[in-house]
């Protein structure tokens, strides 16, 4: 493109890393041949933090995980009667947040994180066993009421969940690594 008596060109490509932040800022540069400048715009284009996609799988694993956690210890505890608060064992279910990121357009989502783990509050089931230890004195114990089949469900859930991310995560690796093998 010609400008005020020199040529200007433009482009794009990748700019200075930022220490510590695991990511390149990606801009556009400007040279000026009648002048021989070159001026970099920082974030021109928009910034691409090249690790922002592979945290965001990360978090969701470390999430699905420690789902899988809370059922399987659902389906351990599922006849436990007695517990140390007392009564039967409540089902757990993990109570996950997303985590967002301030842009210079709003805030973005970023993953996702555990923030706390519900109790189920539904009434125990009563099975009539007077000669249980924990009978009460009408001869019903009460069990979790954790039904199998649900847990069975969440349980998949869950293991998809986790290969989806485990899969988006080997697509970012292959892409990082075909985008290191331009620059050879």
């Amino acid at each position: 493109m010609e400008v005020g008596g020199g040529r200007l060109e433009v482009g794009r490509g990748l700019g200075t890393r930022n220490e510590g932040r695991g990511m390149w800022d990606v801009g556009s540069w400007m040279r000026d041949e009648g002048r021989g400048t070159r001026k970099w715009e920082e974030g021109g284009v928009g910034k691409m933090k090249m690790f922002s996609a592979m945290s965001t799988s990360a978090s969701g694993m470390t999430a699905e995980r420690f789902r899988l956690d809370l059922i399987a210890g659902n389906l351990a505890n599922i006849n436990t009667t007695r517990t140390a608060a007392g009564g039967p064992f409540r089902r757990q279910t993990a109570v996950f947040a997303e985590i967002l990121s301030s842009t210079r357009k709003g805030a973005k989502g970023a993953g996702v994180r555990v923030v706390g783990i519900a109790r189920d509050n539904t009434p125990p089931k009563l099975v009539y066993d007077p000669a249980h230890p924990d009978a009460n004195e009408e001869g019903y114990v009460a069990f979790p009421n954790i039904n199998v089949i649900n847990e069975m469900v969440d349980m998949i859930t869950a293991t998809r969940a986790y290969e989806a991310n485990v899969t988006a995560t080997n697509a970012f690796k292959n892409m990082f690594l075909k985008a290191l093998e331009i620059g050879r």
